[in-house]
């Protein structure tokens, strides 16, 4: 839609926008919440446009104005079609001219627990466009006295500012838009909540110009999370060997219920599932528990697949919007066998006629599988099913991978998913919590273009134009990464090395085996030796034995190559990684 053009002459210096946007068009998407700034020439045809206010979320912007001051109004919709959305409001946009207030952040390790309560908060993510003196308040929300911190610099790089303010505050300008942050500092600040109750804790935030801003977050005390914890005897718990036998049991305690050995926890509320993915899934996001996993409910990636769509626009869980609720959808359809199959068709190619004259958008970029995920969500609303059990608590799993439904294809080992999650009973004071473990056993034998994360500028070269794929441009620091690896019975890892043919010509050096960064603690090394050139990639093993001792739990690998004396020419071609794992 088109708002409203921008001429500065008609407004005050001190309160318009800048002279940049004069005679600009502002158009904006009532779909998308986006605005853009459109340049026309003299003529008055289309120039060019750019975003505008582009770090501003918009829900559904549908009439802009301009008042006397230069500001801009937007009348903001709301999510939902035909409803009265709790996000429908009437936005003003000031430009602000010279000092921009800090942007506080609280935030903290854990957010709920039985009393008396240890909290750890952070405040070294809030941000200042100027790098001024910021000033910090922290009120635990407890009645005890508010924290008040000495006034420090955010800084460029992340550390308290040595220079004088005069000069700490020129370069932040110079930067433009570029927020300083806080050192780390204030990344450990301790407060005990000693009785149960529901608390606000806020913190303030003032610069040195007296610009100020509020942030807050609610700390439950009187219910601790349940433990949910796969144990695999001290095997390995980021790699398998295809048929391998997996014995397991599950641990699963709580403060307030007891524990599953000791009977306080019924076997029956404990859910348990494992997946099979053979390629294309975020795995790392997965273990790691980041927020599109930190629900392990059967239905979770369903329901983050709904919230990251636009479903929202026309239905909503419990009431009718532009199309029926997703309860009254789950009601009509739960018993019918064929309910995913024709709903997760409706969800991608649209229709009609189901429910009245509403006709339901096409979704032609969501795939099958997505879709299917989608209505499984939605058929599992209603009354709170009982948690499903798909093996059992304890016992012997063997992980053989699932072959391929594209016969064509190469045969691969997959990833297996291990997911349980119990909720607790909550307490006289806290609702119920929800305590998982997400675990994500991956083949010892990986393809190193399906390494997590690499540096820039690596590329990928199919030497006999088939299925063989090599990573090449690995150049003195270059260097690929395995994420959230549990290095438990790993004692060596080897990589198959390309040498060079008659299109690239590798250098030689040494490959260095990190951890956390590419300049981590050191694990091991192997020297990758420079090979006459032939016509044809030829291959070999190079293997890299871990000296060092890690310590339990998870942690990033990092492939680090070098080659001081050559830096220009890369080192080698990598074909594939293998952990190797003690038996």
């Amino acid at each position: 839609m088109a708002g409203p053009t921008y001429y500065c002459d008609e407004y005050p210096v001190e309160t318009r926008f800048p002279d940049y946007y004069n005679e600009k068009l502002i158009i904006y998407d009532w779909m998308r919440g986006w605005m853009m700034a459109v340049t026309v020439d003299t003529l008055g045809n289309f120039s060019r446009m750019e975003p505008f206010a582009e770090t501003i979320k918009l829900t559904r912007p549908m009439d802009m104005v301009i008042d006397k001051n230069g500001s801009l109004w937007v009348l903001e919709y709301g999510t939902q079609w035909f409803a009265t959305n709790a996000d429908a409001r009437l936005s003003r946009i000031d430009y602000v001219r010279g000092n921009r207030p800090p942007i506080p952040e609280i935030q903290a390790k854990k957010a709920e627990g039985a009393a008396p309560f240890e909290a750890c908060f952070a405040l070294s993510n809030t941000k200042d466009y100027d790098g001024e003196k910021l000033h910090f308040e922290l009120d635990f929300g407890d009645g005890t006295a508010v924290l008040k911190i000495a006034a420090k610099h955010a800084t460029a790089r992340g550390g308290v500012s040595t220079l004088p303010e005069s000069e700490q505050i020129r370069r932040a300008r110079k930067h433009g838009n570029s927020p300083r942050t806080l050192d780390t500092e204030l990344d450990s600040i301790v407060h005990i909540y000693e009785k149960p109750g529901t608390y606000e804790a806020r913190l303030k935030v003032t610069d040195n110009a007296g610009a100020t801003k509020t942030a807050k977050m609610k700390i439950s005390v009187g219910n601790e999370p349940p433990l949910v914890h796969w144990d695999f005897g001290g095997k390995n718990r980021s790699f398998y060997q295809p048929g391998q036998v997996l014995s397991y049991r599950l641990v699963v305690a709580d403060t307030e219920d007891g524990s599953l050995d000791k009977g306080g926890i019924t076997p029956a509320s404990v859910a348990t599932t494992i997946d099979y993915l053979e390629t294309g899934f975020d795995i790392t996001s997965i273990a790691q528990g980041h927020q599109a996993a930190k629900q392990v409910a059967e239905y979770a990636r369903g329901k983050i697949l709904m919230e990251r769509s636009d479903c929202g626009t026309c239905h909503a869980e419990e009431n009718a919007v532009n199309g029926p609720a997703y309860r009254s959808i789950a009601e009509r359809y739960r018993k019918s066998e064929l309910a995913v199959r024709d709903l997760a068709q409706k969800i991608i190619k649209g229709g009609a006629g189901n429910w009245g004259q509403v006709v339901m958008s096409a979704h032609p970029q969501i795939t099958e599988e997505s879709a299917g995920e989608m209505v499984r969500w939605i058929l599992s609303l209603g009354d709170p099913p009982k948690p499903k059990q798909l093996i059992p608590l304890v016992g012997d799993y063997t992980l053989t991978p699932t072959l391929s439904k594209d016969k064509k294809a190469k045969p691969k080992a997959g990833t297996f998913i291990f997911k349980a999650s119990y909720r607790d009973r909550g307490s006289q004071n806290q609702s119920s919590l929800e305590g998982w473990e997400t675990i994500a056993l991956r083949p010892a034998y990986q393809q190193a273009e399906q390494a997590d994360s690499m540096s820039k500028n690596i590329q990928t070269y199919r030497p006999f134009n088939g299925d063989t794929v090599v990573l090449i441009e690995l150049k003195t620091s270059s260097f690929f990464v395995f994420k959230h690896v549990d290095l438990t019975g790993v004692h060596s890892m080897v990589m198959g090395i390309g040498t060079s043919d008659s299109k690239y010509q590798f250098g030689g050096g040494r490959v260095e085996i990190r951890l956390g960064s590419s300049k981590g603690k050191l694990l091991g090394k192997a020297v990758l030796p420079q090979k006459i050139a032939g016509l044809k990639m030829e291959f070999a093993e190079a293997t890299i034995s871990i000296s060092e001792t890690v310590h339990p739990g998870f942690h990033d690998v990092y492939f680090v190559f070098k080659n001081e004396n050559d830096p220009s020419k890369a080192v080698a071609a990598v074909d594939w990684v293998r952990f190797d794992l003690r038996e």
